[in-house]
């Protein structure tokens, strides 16, 4: 239901790329009938969000922080339902690292 949240932490290891040109992706799926807001944090500093309606399914692509060192993380990632009401569950899927 509306205001309902759930919280997943969310691995990401940092691997060598030799342009730093690394992408993280996160899918979120809304069941029909439930629009979703999804907020990223990374060591307490939100980084990211997304709105997704029911029935639809938004990427949320996130970048390499920095070449020079590691950049192997925990995300905290909150997703929390805006409007409407729905029996089944939301997606989250995840691809890629830094």
């Amino acid at each position: 239901p509306e205001g309902d949240g759930d919280k997943i932490l969310v691995p990401v290891a940092d691997r060598w790329q030799f342009f730093c040109d690394a992408r993280f992706t996160l899918s979120l799926t809304a069941p029909e009938g439930l629009d979703l807001h999804m907020r990223v944090f990374d060591d307490g500093e939100e980084i990211a969000d997304l709105a997704v309606s029911g029935g639809a399914t938004e990427q949320l692509r996130l970048t390499e922080p920095s070449c020079a060192q590691s950049d192997s993380t925990t995300l905290e990632v909150l997703i929390r339902a805006t409007a409407g009401r729905s029996s089944d569950v939301w997606t989250l899927e995840r691809a890629g690292s830094w």
